[in-house]
């Protein structure tokens, strides 16, 4: 299984900004994807707020595509769990 680190690089080439400027707007840093260290749960959660379309789940799983569908992204495992009021 490749690193969850991978696949965010992966995903910062894949949207067309260099990984110094993806690191630093999403991370605070540009040198991110240089040093050995791992992402953490509040830089994951910083992707899926920048991100939407990303599947946070191909991130820490490599299960699925890369971007979510509009159909995915508007009707998340959340909205099935809310109770309708």
């Amino acid at each position: 299984m490749e690193p969850i680190k991978t696949r965010v690089l992966q995903f910062a080439l894949a949207s067309g900004r260099p990984p110094s400027l993806f690191s630093q707007s999403v991370f605070a840093t540009n040198n991110f994807f240089t040093v050995d260290k791992k992402i953490n749960a509040q830089q994951i959660a910083a992707l899926a707020e920048f991100y939407p379309d990303l599947n946070i789940n191909w991130i820490l799983t490599g299960c699925g595509h890369m971007i979510q569908s509009a159909d995915e992204v508007l009707s998340g495992p959340l909205e099935e769990e809310l109770p309708i009021m």
